[in-house]
């Protein structure tokens, strides 16, 4: 929410509300609580130190140069709370450790790929199509939450914090690409992690030819897929492997199963068929099981969400924002704490 927004619904000045944000006021307990009601925050959110937020060093993002400040502040500060959420999951939960290796060394396009074939080695995964990409993650330890920015939705973007690896996804993408980003992430993770500046074209190319791989394996590609295929071939194969049209049409293109003139053709006929801006008929948005498991568990608990919020000091909807929407709307339950349980999260392959 912009200053103006919040002066406007709270009825405090945008003047005040600055000096408040700077530490030049000190706002009184009645305006508190009229901020405090419009933003969904207890008062305790007010008394709390500023979170930490991410060095914007250490994030990967999609096209900064593009990419407005307002927009970036918002991801760095969403980043905070995700660290903050995670925290609070792994000291009520048991959770999978992280499990997802740095391969930093292999760089470039080539060998951007082979890193792919070399997780998918170590993960045990063979050769065979991904299920839900969001569970597979973080089964491996990934921290996966959902971002929304204040105005329409922010790029998916990656962190590492603390030894956890951190994939915030938009939900505004068609399923299909969604799986994309989540490869597309967890090759910035395996790829530049240890980078100074993970960001910049080469770095996207790189996490590109990573999750390209990483969905659609050679092997099993070429045994799939004959030599030009047709675009209602490609429409068809794009579903073994739950990927967009135009994804499968690049990974063809660049193993060599599709000539040049024919990748061209193909591309300007789904971009008619609407394949460049959606995903017509597509698969199922894919969600955190981990996190339904978590809101599940809270739900069944009197105040167990309330709780949460409470002792994160953030409101429903800011923590909905971050948890792909997962908790029902018109929360419920009392401000009573619930009894501290450890209930043993296991997330399993699918």
């Amino acid at each position: 929410m912009t200053i103006t927004a919040l002066s406007t619904a709270s009825g405090v000045s945008t003047k005040s509300i600055s000096d408040f944000e700077n530490g030049k006021k000190e706002p009184a307990p009645e305006t508190l609580r009229r901020l405090g009601h419009v933003l969904g925050v207890p008062l305790e959110h007010f008394a709390r130190p500023g979170i930490e937020e991410v060095p914007v060093a250490s994030v990967s993002f999609r096209a900064p140069s593009k990419m407005t400040a307002r927009n970036r502040d918002m991801a760095l500060t969403v980043s905070g709370h995700a660290i903050e959420l995670r925290a609070w999951i792994d000291s009520h939960y048991d959770t999978p450790p992280a499990d997802v290796p740095t391969l930093h060394k292999f760089t470039g396009a080539p060998d951007a790929s082979a890193a792919a074939e070399i997780l998918r080695a170590k993960w045990g995964l063979g050769q065979a199509p991904l299920g839900n990409m969001i569970h597979l993650l973080e089964l491996h330890g990934v921290a996966v939450f959902s971002a929304k920015a204040d105005k329409g939705e922010m790029d998916a973007f990656s962190f590492r914090d603390s030894g956890t690896p951190y994939v915030l996804l938009s939900t505004k993408k068609s399923a299909e690409r969604g799986r994309f980003d989540a490869a597309h992430e967890l090759g910035h993770l395996v790829l530049h992690a240890e980078s100074v500046k993970p960001s910049g074209v080469e770095a996207e190319r790189e996490a590109d030819s990573f999750a390209s791989a990483f969905l659609m394996p050679e092997a099993d590609v070429r045994a799939q897929v004959r030599l030009n295929p047709s675009l209602d071939e490609i429409l068809r194969k794009k579903k073994r492997w739950n990927v967009s049209a135009m994804a499968l049409a690049y990974r063809l293109h660049d193993l060599g199963l599709l000539s040049d003139w024919l990748y061209h053709t193909t591309c300007v006929n789904l971009s008619r068929m609407g394949y460049r801006s959606g995903e017509p008929n597509g698969i199922n948005r894919e969600s955190s099981r981990l996190l339904t498991q978590v809101v599940n568990d809270l739900w069944n608990r009197p105040g167990g969400f309330e709780q949460l919020c409470n002792d994160l000091a953030v409101s429903a909807e800011d923590v909905n924002d971050l948890i792909f929407k997962l908790a029902p709307v018109g929360l419920r339950g009392s401000a009573q704490s619930s009894p501290p349980l450890r209930p043993n999260l296991r997330v399993v392959a699918g």
